[in-house]
């Protein structure tokens, strides 16, 4: 009986060590929550070199779980995480199929420097209001220092009040979350289309008044997509593409286009890295 107990011991402790996933949704969710046995035994891919642990979202939530794409063999899950300061913030899961199981092979999110976040840091929470009173605060603040500095001067160097308002709000819309950026563009989707079919007579400037309330910093067309960028640095980039013909989409990678999803009427959210 005792090597019979034993046995079945052995047994139940290699189900629990091996863990393998049929389901990748569950896969997902049980590594974020730290649910995962052996994490290593669940990763694969650089997701294995980098040793990638649910530490990441340690004490975070899991808000939803959208797939993003699908195929035989490869499966992107976009994973609304929501930290315990009421911080939330978009993964996008990369899972493969091996041998009948599935594993993590890439784990991203858009990518900000530090000093983009530190200085976010200090409008966050701020309401159109408050960000007249911080600029005004700041020339009162400079004004006293030296009583030579006129308001002309100062909004040269520091931009005008709403150049100030714009640049704190595209930044603001920078890290939204998907849900977020799709309700940006449902609220002006008529601007939207109608920059859309305007583009040929809409510059730089015109993004900055006629259109600023959109919160776009450029527009680029490449083939038959347009891309209405809300941000871009090297290579990581977020904003809003317009393509007619879902064929012509480029393909979800680790690589590149880590998002694409749908807003409807050829209009969808995008992020690179």
């Amino acid at each position: 009986m005792k090597h019979t107990c034993l046995l079945l011991l052995v047994f139940v402790t290699t189900i629990g060590y091996t863990q393998q996933y049929k389901d990748p949704e569950k896969l997902v969710i049980d590594f974020i929550t730290n649910q995962v046995k052996t994490r290593t035994k669940v990763l694969t891919g650089e997701a294995y070199e980098q040793q990638l642990s649910p530490q990441l979202f340690e004490d975070a939530s899991i808000q939803s779980v959208t797939t993003i794409k699908t195929t035989k063999k490869e499966l992107v899950q976009a994973v609304t995480i929501k930290y315990p300061s009421d911080e939330l913030q978009d993964v996008y899961i990369f899972t493969i199929k091996q041998k009948g199981s599935w594993y993590i092979s890439n784990i991203r999110a858009l990518w900000m420097p530090p000093f983009f976040l530190q200085m976010l840091e200090a409008y966050r929470g701020k309401t159109k209001a408050d960000l007249e009173a911080y600029y005004e605060g700041g020339f009162s603040e400079m004004k006293a220092k030296n009583d030579t500095l006129t308001r002309a001067y100062f909004e040269e160097v520091n931009g005008t009040l709403p150049e100030f308002i714009y640049e704190v709000e595209n930044m603001k819309l920078t890290i939204a979350t998907d849900a977020q950026l799709i309700a940006h563009f449902k609220k002006y989707e008529s601007d939207f289309q109608s920059l859309n079919n305007s583009l040929e007579e809409v510059d730089k400037e015109s993004l900055k008044h006629k259109y600023k309330h959109l919160l776009i910093s450029n527009i680029t067309k490449f083939e038959n997509i347009k891309y209405f960028i809300i941000y871009r640095l090297t290579d990581n980039e977020v904003g809003y593409l317009y393509c007619a013909n879902p064929k012509e989409l480029p393909e979800i990678t680790a690589e590149s286009y880590i998002m694409i999803k749908e807003i409807g009427n050829g209009w969808y959210i995008y992020k690179t890295t």
